[in-house]
């Protein structure tokens, strides 16, 4: 077995454009539900430091996880998004 390594990031497509827009003087509103865990916080706290509005619900749903593992050099992943906040969109 080779060496494991555990990284965590924030990210995800809305997430991603929205922190983008900002870094361009945008005011972008972010609608997607935001998990009130762990990693929903620090989502949260980092839009509104890129000067994202917070416009969506924050839910007690967990928040929606990617794992990606490299084996070979190949890598792949698997989404967890199901009963997640950002599921809540209505």
């Amino acid at each position: 077995m080779g060496e494991v390594a555990q990284n965590h990031n924030l990210g995800g497509s809305p997430y991603n454009v929205a922190v983008a827009l900002a870094r361009q003087g945008m005011t972008p509103h972010y609608l997607t539900p935001i998990s009130i865990d762990d990693f929903g916080e620090q989502l949260a706290d980092h839009l509104q430091r890129e000067g994202v509005v917070l416009a969506g619900e924050r839910r007690s749903e967990p928040t929606t996880q990617a794992i990606v593992t490299l084996e070979n050099g190949i890598p792949s992943d698997v989404f967890h998004r199901e009963g997640t906040a950002e599921q809540a969109i209505s």
